[in-house]
């Protein structure tokens, strides 16, 4: 699989992941910061974590790039970087980023 059709996966999954964000946001808006800590929403948080994990097998994620994008690098925002097995630290502040460091497929960790 190449940078490409890596970006265009990973660019749907990005997309349902927050929009299912967006969704229990607005749940909590209409019924209370209880819904969050519901069985309903902890059982989509599970399938979406379930998706998270098959498209990284899917796509040659094997250090959970797309877990430390969204959680931990906050979607980008923090624009962290990961480490190289060959020394080099490539930042990772977009979808597109992400791509290619996941492409490099040496990721000894994050930076």
């Amino acid at each position: 699989m190449d940078t490409k059709e890596r970006l265009e996966l990973i660019t749907q999954w990005h997309y349902r992941m927050d929009d299912v964000d967006r969704q229990i946001k607005a749940l909590e808006s209409m019924f209370g910061y209880g819904v969050a800590d519901s069985r309903f929403v902890e059982t989509i948080e599970y399938m979406m974590q379930e998706y998270t994990d098959t498209l990284s097998k899917l796509i040659d994620d094997h250090t959970e790039m797309l877990s430390w994008y969204m959680y931990d690098n906050e979607n980008g925002k923090k624009k962290l970087k990961v480490k190289c097995r060959n020394g080099k630290k490539l930042k990772v502040s977009n979808l597109e980023e992400l791509a290619v460091a996941i492409s490099y497929n040496n990721i000894v960790d994050p930076a």
